[in-house]
């Protein structure tokens, strides 16, 4: 059920959306947004990862982590930080330290603080007037951090931030001070776990999404000269058996997906492999001594 913060959320949603609509250059952004998430790739992608969510939410249920009363809960994870993981081009490039950094985000200070703050709703107009403030705030802070002329405005908007953060942080314990008698705890700590749970369970699935985005560059590369349906079929079989689902094809860059396509049989393309693979494990051996990398060639 929408609360009074859902409400002016969504009102401030549409208003910006109505605003937004109005100019030629953000329509146009908004179509090609649209048009990008429509593709038959991205489209089943999505779809298989709604599917995955939905299994972990059941496996929760079943283990007491998880009731229909945090659906909305669910469904804003999987909206705002779900998908937003999911499409991150990130987690195919940064590995595991995009994995990190999202678990850390899950259960780091800042997402306690947006908890916390959420477990008390204000009247309708309080929120209406409120949300817009906050945005403002974040938004000139933003904007007087890019130049060191704007060094003093940056100061008062970072102090008006934490003098309204204080606040309201205020506000919310003074509330649940007042009605800590009324408040279903156990409900409370199912919703503060949800996220964390979500964002843990959802790695495997956001892992293989990032591997088969990688594979599917490398065949792009491969194919960019016109070659026979034989030839790409043996470079598929090179990668699948030459990498064996390990990250390291995200970096099988030009010229090594050439190589493995002009290779004469299959054999030849699982050495291509091979050979990169054991540059690559130089490479990381070296990094991590110091020393100055090979460049694979």
């Amino acid at each position: 059920m929408l609360n009074d913060r859902d409400i002016a959320s969504a009102v401030w949603l549409l208003v910006a959306l109505a605003l937004g609509l109005r100019v030629v250059g953000i329509r146009q952004s908004l179509a090609g947004v649209v048009r990008a998430l429509l593709q038959p790739a991205i489209v089943a992608i999505m779809v298989v990862f709604t599917i995955w969510i939905g299994a972990l939410l059941a496996l929760g249920q079943a283990v007491g982590l998880w009731d229909v009363g945090l659906a909305k809960d669910a469904s804003i994870w999987f909206v705002l930080s779900g998908l937003a993981l999911l499409l991150n081009p990130q987690s195919t490039k940064a590995g595991e330290a995009f994995f990190r950094r999202a678990f850390m985000a899950a259960v780091g200070l800042t997402a306690f603080l947006e908890f916390y703050g959420n477990l008390v709703v204000f009247p309708l107009v309080v929120e209406l007037l409120l949300q817009p403030t906050v945005v403002f705030l974040v938004l000139m802070r933003t904007a007087a951090g890019q130049k060191p002329e704007y060094k003093a405005a940056k100061k008062l908007f970072d102090r008006l931030s934490v003098g309204v953060g204080l606040c309201l942080l205020a506000m919310v314990s003074f509330e649940l001070v007042q009605g800590w008698n009324t408040l279903d705890k156990a409900e409370i700590g199912r919703s503060l776990a949800l996220p964390i749970w979500l964002t843990v369970g959802s790695f495997p699935l956001i892992y293989i999404v990032g591997i088969y985005n990688g594979y599917e560059w490398v065949l792009r590369q491969a194919g960019r000269v016109p070659r026979d349906r034989r030839t790409m079929w043996r470079v598929r079989v090179s990668l699948l058996l030459g990498f064996r689902l390990s990250r390291d094809i995200i970096g099988f860059v030009w010229p090594w997906p050439e190589r493995v396509a002009d290779a004469r049989s299959l054999k030849e393309g699982l050495c291509v492999v091979s050979r990169y693979r054991a540059r690559l494990r130089i490479k990381k051996a070296r990094r991590r001594s110091g020393s100055r990398p090979i460049v694979p060639a």
